[in-house]
């Protein structure tokens, strides 16, 4: 489980993050009453780029 975590923590290329604003700007009429949501990637600010 340790290794996992540091993998997914410190090597990997990016992360996932959950998109709240965007979709909520983007949609469209009344959107059926739901919070619209995605799921984007950002780059992993723990990984060092030289």
């Amino acid at each position: 489980t340790k290794q996992q975590l540091v993998t997914l923590l410190f090597s990997a290329d990016t992360w996932p993050f959950k998109r709240i604003l965007l979709p909520l700007l983007q949609q469209q009429g009344s959107g059926g009453g739901s919070m619209p949501s995605s799921i984007g990637t950002i780059a992993n600010p723990m990984k060092r780029y030289d």
